[in-house]
């Protein structure tokens, strides 16, 4: 298997799981998952949420 397989094959199964938690999770609860890749050597997460006046909350982090 090359490189390019292995990194479809991730992004598809990853991208089903994601798929399939918005749908059974996040939609209820009016929110989204999302997953992004990038061409960067870095690991990082990020979340968000709307406090009880539509603010927007920030937690993240990036990890070279």
């Amino acid at each position: 298997m090359k490189d390019i397989d292995i990194y479809h094959l991730a992004s598809q199964v990853l991208g089903d799981i994601t798929h399939d938690l918005n749908e059974s999770r996040y939609a209820e609860l009016g929110g989204e998952l999302t997953l992004s890749w990038c061409t960067e050597e870095k690991f990082g997460a990020y979340a968000s949420s709307l406090d009880e006046v539509n603010r927007t909350g920030f937690y993240g982090g990036h990890f070279v």
